[in-house]
């Protein structure tokens, strides 16, 4: 039955509000977005092997900062057309100003994912990326979402026999939620608006939250 269990990979992207004028960075704040790309845990291994089959045919890595904007259609494109996966997302409602530590919005938004995933979903692994990094010390900051599970486990908003772990990029899963979340903070700031649309109906959930 553990083929049967539904798993999910998350990816988060931020970006300044753009001027729409302009196109310069507007002093509004930024919008961040955490994305969730959700398998069941038997097609786990099928995806992984079309989404090396796409990086091959692009020829370049699935980072969506690191694709061009002429390259950026035919990667989203290639995901869609990748079957056994859908997406959600979690969004801030409005932009948060750049004061305010990013960590106190990582910990609101991600909160609300994981319990989205685990109680609403049914989400029995929640794999995120790495964020630790030589520079900021390692797992530093992948303890402070370990932090935010515990907190959610004690109050009963997460469901108790689920798991969270982090990776780095080289797990294929993660790179379809570093394209949501790419291509929905690229909506949401007003960077480019054209591409979202190539991958909402693959996404089933945007949850925005006052953060």
């Amino acid at each position: 039955m553990r083929d049967l269990e539904i798993v999910a990979f998350l990816d988060e992207s931020k970006k300044p509000v753009r001027d729409q004028n302009t196109g310069k960075v507007a002093a509004s704040g930024d919008h961040y977005v955490v994305a969730a790309a959700i398998v069941l845990s038997g097609d786990t291994s099928e995806i992984r092997h079309h989404l090396l089959k796409l990086v091959e045919n692009l020829g370049h890595r699935l980072h969506y900062s690191e694709i061009s904007k002429v390259r950026r259609p035919t990667a989203l494109e290639g995901i869609v057309n990748i079957s056994g996966w859908e997406g959600s997302l979690y969004e801030t409602a409005s932009p948060v100003s750049v004061r305010q530590p990013e960590r106190r919005t990582r910990h609101r938004l991600l909160s609300t994912a994981l319990a989205d995933l685990t109680r609403g979903k049914g989400a029995t692994q929640v794999t995120l990326e790495s964020r630790a990094t030589p520079r900021k010390g390692y797992q530093a900051l992948d303890q402070h979402d370990h932090m935010t599970w515990r907190s959610l486990l004690d109050r009963e908003l997460v469901s108790s026999g689920a798991t969270i772990s982090h990776t780095d990029k080289s797990e294929p899963l993660l790179w379809i939620a570093d394209l949501l979340a790419g291509v929905r903070t690229d909506f949401l700031c007003g960077v480019d608006r054209s591409l979202f649309s190539r991958v909402a109906h693959r996404v089933t959930s945007v949850t925005s939250v006052d953060c």
